[in-house]
This record gives structure tokens, sequence and C-alpha cells, in this order.
């Protein structure tokens, strides 16, 4: 019967402690299932939307390669024909420029050029005039076709009749009289189907799950998109438009991949996790085992000796109340005759190794970070200053000390002990009485509050000198210990916070208020004083935090006050000093984190890899600080910072012979080299080869 009980309580101990840890590791495992999941989902839409940004840029390529051809013949010096009437191409370099940009732009298939003033049309395919490329290309009226020179802007049109052609229009003037009129159009025909499968090619996205818009005008796609929650990609200048969702097979692909090895990781690590369990739970339960040798008595040992040897123990540890009673007054005589000796001691300014050794048997530690504040007062009338004196000098080294309270009223004292219990108090009042020479009952003792540092003594004096007026006022019920909010500090908590925001007519302010209310509630000038000290010690920590050093002296006159209107005085002058001190210092701060910023982003620059995040990590700022601290050192925005000085690292190397276009886009930092001429474009005026012209003919002339 015994061996049956044991066997079932063994099992209930192994099941329980095995339900545990099964509970344990299925509850860790669906924490970390919920959590990949939802990291599975966030990364597949960044991936999706980094594609759909490859799409946007490639769109933002191709149309840049449109505009520089017709750059290319608008800043052709005298406009001649593109053929003559032996239908070849006259000028060359025009040539070569459309062919290199059509190996840029696989889109490039059919163009025309149309001339408005002579009515010409040239292709690669021969010259036609108005009329025939309206009837025979384009199957409009002629009048359709003036209306590709209404501005000079770029259009992107459906072609008239056929829905899965696409007409890309950019109108430009080749006269230089100063009219803004376009005189001539540059027309490029480009098939639906080409520009979705170079999408596709590009971002490798499916272009029937896209709805790309060059404007408000839709290109490629099904407008019934938008209808779901989509995910939007614009260019920089918000002309092109895709708007996309994740398809959900993408994610459930990922998903079932993840659960089928996140399944076998969890369970192979459970059924690890279980056979641990197990080991230690097998090896845990040793009741009897564990008996033994709490009894001190061998492991086969019967029953009747374990429990006499259990019946020994409880006699062995009985303890009477009457015991106890006596115990604590054995331990309370210890107590009271060593804070005698060590009073007398320290009076006639003796050390005693011994004595020091009877207080750790005692348990009195008087190196304890704690302090016990005791205001004393004789109430014979009688000045003892001489004696307290003596004790101050005497009880100085930092165990407990002994100070006069002159400044609150004669004949009063403060007595510091660093006891954390206040029944010591009560041995060390008798000792006091026989040391001063004083009857019984002749001294008054008013207990204050247990203080975990010096900075909270002040308040500690408050509530003594509080239950001294409560006790000369007659009022004979308990006082309780005053807490931390024995005034209304809300003015002093908001001066510091004008201290430490640097904002001195907010901190005078705060000074104010707080001054009157200190002459309307507080008008005793012992309140008062304990005061300024609990203000002085928020000041000297508020002043540590912001790293600001001030003069001693201003301190000591403010605290050393003797009515609140030199208090007031005195404070201002310490707080105007702060404020001083802490804006000079944050303005040299600044200026030397907008020395290092700038000088980082020099040196860095030029990678291809370099980001404003790299930046924001290498001073352990964000991102929108940074772009702060270059407007206000440099007065550009952060991306025209960071444009002028590549674009000026670039016109230095396109000075240079053995740096060609595509190589100095990629030495400035830009992979794209179509974007890298047009920004070099939009910033000087010139392409990149053209400046190169420009500076190889002003050398040339000297």
């Amino acid at each position: 019967m015994a061996k049956r009980k044991e066997s079932s309580m063994r099992l209930r101990y192994f099941g329980s402690y095995m339900g545990v840890v099964l509970c344990a590791c299925v509850l860790i495992g669906m924490l970390g299932l919920s959590r990949a999941i939802n990291e599975i989902y966030e990364a597949s839409r960044l991936e999706y939307q980094e594609r759909m940004e490859l799409a946007v840029e490639d769109l933002c390529a191709q149309q840049e390669i449109l505009e520089n051809i017709s750059f290319r013949i608008k800043s052709t010096a005298l406009y001649r024909p593109f053929f003559t009437e032996r239908n070849a191409y006259y000028e060359t370099e025009v040539v070569e420029d459309i062919l290199k940009y059509r190996d840029y732009s696989p889109l490039i298939d059919q163009y025309y050029l149309l001339q408005r003033e002579t009515g010409d049309v040239y292709s690669p395919q021969g010259k036609l005039t108005y009329a025939q490329f309206a009837q025979y290309r384009l199957q409009v009226e002629e009048s359709w076709l003036d209306g590709l020179f209404s501005g000079m802007a770029m259009q992107i049109l459906a072609h008239p009749h056929d829905p899965d052609t696409l007409l890309f229009v950019l109108p430009f003037r080749v006269q230089t009289d100063g009219v803004h009129v376009p005189d001539t159009c540059l027309i490029f025909l480009i098939e639906r189907a080409a520009l979705a499968e170079r999408l596709e090619r590009i971002s490798a996205l499916d272009p029937s799950m896209l709805a790309v818009y060059w404007r408000d005008f839709l290109l490629l796609g099904n407008p019934s998109i938008l209808e779901r929650e989509t995910l939007l990609v614009t260019s920089q200048e918000a002309d092109w438009q895709i708007f996309s969702f994740v398809q959900p097979e993408r994610i459930n692909q990922r998903l079932t991949d993840f659960r089928r090895y996140f399944i076998l990781v969890l369970t192979l690590g459970t059924v690890f996790i279980l056979a641990l369990a197990a080991l230690i739970a097998g090896r845990s339960y040793r009741p009897i085992s564990r008996l033994t040798a709490r009894l001190n008595i061998p492991q086969n040992a019967s029953a009747e000796d374990i429990e006499a040897a259990v019946n020994a123990l409880q006699d062995a540890q009985s303890y009477t109340k009457q015991q106890l009673q006596n115990d604590l007054a054995g331990i309370a005589r210890q107590r009271r005759e060593i804070a005698k000796q060590l009073l007398f001691a320290r009076l006639n300014g003796m050390r005693d190794a011994r004595l020091d050794a009877q207080l750790a048997e005692a348990g009195i530690a008087l190196s304890h970070p704690l302090f016990c504040v005791v205001l004393v007062k004789w109430l014979d009338g009688k000045s003892r200053e001489e004696t307290v004196a003596s004790m101050v000098y005497a009880l100085a080294d930092g165990d407990m000390s002994l100070y006069p309270a002159g400044l609150y009223r004669a004949g009063e004292s403060i007595l510091l002990l660093n006891f954390a219990l206040r029944e010591q108090l009560e041995d060390f009042v008798m000792v006091l009485r026989e040391s001063l020479e004083v009857e019984g009952g002749r001294v008054a003792l008013f207990v204050g509050d247990i203080c975990e540092d010096m900075g909270q003594i002040t308040l500690s004096f408050v509530s003594a000198i509080a239950r001294r007026e409560a006790e000369f006022s007659g009022e004979t019920e308990r006082i309780g210990p005053m807490e931390a909010g024995w005034y209304d500090d809300r003015q002093v908590r908001l001066m510091m916070q004008a201290l430490r925001e640097g904002n001195s007519i907010k901190a005078q302010t705060c000074l104010d208020a707080l001054c009157q209310m200190l002459r309307e509630k507080y008008p005793m000038m012992a309140l008062q004083r304990c005061i300024w000290a609990d203000v002085g010690s928020q000041l000297l920590r508020t002043v540590a935090q912001m790293n600001v050093h001030l003069d001693s002296e201003q301190l000591h006159m403010f605290l050393m006050a003797v009515d609140t209107h030199s208090f007031q005085q005195h404070l201002s002058r310490v707080l105007d000093q702060a404020i001083a001190a802490s804006n000079a210092r944050t303005a040299q701060e600044n200026q030397q984190m907008e020395r290092n910023v700038v000088e980082y982003i020099q040196a860095h620059l030029f990678s291809p890899q370099f980001t404003i995040a790299e930046v924001a990590g290498a001073f352990d700022t964000s991102e929108r600080k940074v772009g702060a601290i270059i407007k206000l050192a440099t007065g550009l925005p952060y991306k025209e910072f960071i444009i002028q000085l590549r674009m000026e690292r670039a016109k230095e190397l396109l000075t240079r012979e053995d740096y060609n276009v595509a190589q100095t886009g990629e030495a400035v930092g830009y992979n794209n080299i179509p974007y890298f001429i047009k920004t070099f474009r939009n910033f000087t005026g010139y392409t990149p080869g053209e400046y190169r012209k420009l500076f190889e003919e002003k050398e040339d002339a000297r």
C-alpha cells in the first residue's frame, strides 16, 4: 500500500512538472510564431515596395532619356534639317546621340520629328508631310496635330486609333528668338506591351497587378486596384505613380515554408526540453533522502527512527514567549550599555577596537547610510551652547553629529544619528541627559524622519520643528512624520524646469511666485530658512545634471539671506548666472556638433551606400536632427547640400581627361547615370558632356 501511494505521489509530481514545462514551451512557441508572422508580412511588404520603387526609377530614367534627346536637338547651334534629299542623316552627332540613347532605352522604337513652320515630319523611314503623317501614321486630322504644340511640357497621350500604343510627346522650340511657343515636337510611339514587359523585367512585378499613372492618365493596369488597400510609390516630382498590393500567394508561400521549419524546430526543442525536465524531475524527487539528510540520520533508517528524530528536533526548537521577552530585554540592555560607552568614548576623544567589535556583535552599524533627525530643547531655558559645541567637535566623524539649531531658536540643537531604528533614540537621550547634567523630564525630544541621504535632512528639520510648535501650542495628539510635500514646491519644480530650458523670464516669474507664497503662507523665518535650504538642494541637483559650475559665494549668500527680499535678489543672480553658463555651453556644443556633422558628410559622401541614416547613427541622433543641423550650419536643406557637394565634385572630375560621364557619376555616388545627368543639368544648366566641352573650349581659348 505504501509503495502504491509512493508511486502515485511520484507520478503526480512528475506529471505536474512536465505539464508546466510543456505549457511554457507551447506558449513560447505561439508567441514566437505570432511575432514571426508579423515580421514576414512586413518584410514582404517592404520587398514589394522596393520593387515598385525600382519600377518608378526606371520610368523616370526613360523619361529623362527622351528629354535628353529633345534637349540635344534644342541645344544645336543652328537648326538644320535631319534629312537631305537623299533621305540620309545630315547631323551625325544627333544620330550618334539618338543611337546611344536607344541603347539605354529599348522602348524607343518609332519616333517622329515634327516641324510646325515648315510642315515637315522626319523619321528613320523617311521624310513626310503633315498630311501624310496625319493620314497614314496616326489617321487623324491635321488640326489634331496642332494640339501637340499647346505647351512646352512633356505629354503622354493615347493613340487616337490604336489602344495598345502610347504617344510620348516632347514639344520644344529650336529658334532662339525669345518666343516661348514650341515650333518643333518629338513624338515617340511606345507599345503598352513593351512598357509592361520592361517593368516586369526591371522589378519582377506582375503588370496585371499594377496601376501605372502619368499624372492623372492611366498608362497600364486596371483602375479597380485602387479600391483595395494598396501601396503607392511616386516619383520625386509626383509625375509617375504606381499603385499595387502585396499578392497573398507571396506571403502564403513564405508562411508555409516558415511554419514547416518552425514546427520541426519547436517539436525537436520541446522533446529535448521535456527529456531534460524528466531527468531533472526524476533526480529531484527524493523525499525520503531529503528528509533523512535534514534529520542527519542514515537513509536506511526505519520509520521509528525518523519519528524519534522529528520529535527531538521539535523539542530543541521550542521557544516560549517569556524566553523571547527575556532575550529582547537582554539585547536592549546590551545596546544601551554600548551606547553609553560609545558616547563617553567620543566625548573624551577615545577610540576602542573592542567597542567596535561589541557594536558589530550587537548589530549597531554606525556606517549605515540612514540618518535619523532629532530636535532637542532644554526646557529650563538655560544656555548650553558651550556644552553643545564640545559635543559637535567630539562627534563630527560622520557616525553621528549634533548641530546647534541657533538658526531656528536659541537653546535648541539638532541631533543627527545614523541609526536606522527609532528605538535606539531613547538610549541616546538618556545618555545625553546624564552627560549634560539635566534632570529627568527637562529635555524635550522631538523625533524627526528617517532619511535615506543628507539631501532629505532639511525636510526632517521642518518635521521636528512642526512637532515642537505643536507641543508648545498645547496640541497633545501625536503628529505623524511630515511627508515630502510639506510645502507647495510646484513653483520650485517649474523654476528648475525653466533653468534646464534656459528660459530666464519663466525662471524669474516662478521665483516671484515662490517668494510671494513664502510671505503669505510661511511667515515664520524658521520655516522659510528650511524652504530656502530645500530650494538650494534642488538647485544644486539641477545644475549638476546640467554640468554647470556656479559661484560658491553666490550660493552661500542666498542660503544665508536675512529675509525673503534678500533671498530673492541673491537667488535671481544665481539663476541668471546658471542660465548664461548653460546657454554658452549649449551654443559651444551645437557649433562643435555642426562642424563634426559637416566634416563627416564631406568625408563619407561619395560612397554609393551613403545615407542620412548613416550620419544619424554615427552621431546617435535622429535623421530630422541631422537635417536641422545642416540647415543651421549651411543655410541649405539637407538634400540640396548633398547635391551641391556632389555636383561641385563632379564639375572637378569632368575637367580631367581620365573620367568620362559614367565614371564621374559613379565617383560622386550615383549608380543611375541618367539620373546623374538630369541632376547635373538642373544644377549647372548643362549636361556633363556640354560642361566638359565648354571647359575644353575655354582652355583652348587660353
